[in-house]
C-alpha cells in the first residue's frame, strides 16, 4: 500500500521537494538543449517502454491479461515484459539512491552546482512520466503493478 507513512512516500516526497527546489533557485544562466534532453530521456525512454509493452501485450493476446504472471505469454511478450519491469525498476532504485547522493554532491561543491537544475529537470520528469503511466487501462495496471 501506497501511504504517506510509508518510506517509499516519504522518499518521494524528499526527492520531489529536492527538484523543485533546484528548479526553481539553481536555474543556470545558460543551459542547452542536449542538457535538457539528457535529463528527460530515461524518464521518456521508461514511458516509450511501457505504452509499448501495453500494445505489445493487448494486441499479442488480444485484450488485457486476465491473471498476475506471464503465464501463457509468447516468449517474446515475455522478454519485452522483463526488459521493461528492469528499467523500471533500474530508474526508481537509481533514483531513491543514487539521485539524492548525486544531489547531495553537486550542492557541496559550488562548482557542481549548476547541475542541480538538471538534477531537478530529471526527477520531475520521473514523476511526470509515473503519472502518465497511471492513464492505463486499469486492468493492465493491476498486472503491471502485481
Amino acid at each position: 500500500m501506497f501511504t504517506l507513512s510509508s518510506p517509499l512516500s516519504i522518499s518521494a516526497l524528499v526527492i520531489g521537494i529536492s527538484a523543485a527546489a533546484a528548479l526553481f533557485f539553481m536555474r543556470p544562466a545558460r543551459w542547452s538543449w542536449r542538457t535538457f534532453l539528457a535529463a528527460i530521456l530515461p524518464s521518456l525512454l521508461m514511458l516509450t517502454l511501457f505504452c509499448s509493452l501495453a500494445i505489445h501485450i493487448h494486441g499479442s493476446l488480444g485484450g488485457w491479461p486476465e491473471s498476475i504472471g506471464e503465464c501463457g505469454f509468447p516468449r517474446n511478450l515475455v522478454v519485452h515484459a522483463h526488459v521493461t519491469m528492469g528499467y523500471f525498476m533500474f530508474l526508481v532504485l537509481s533514483g531513491l539512491f543514487v539521485w539524492p547522493a548525486a544531489f547531495l554532491v553537486c550542492l557541496a561543491i559550488r562548482r557542481w552546482r549548476s547541475a542541480l537544475f538538471h538534477l531537478g529537470v530529471h526527477a520531475l520528469a520521473f514523476f511526470a512520466c509515473l503519472g502518465a503511466m497511471q492513464l492505463a487501462p486499469p486492468l493492465f495496471l493491476n498486472w503491471w503493478w502485481d
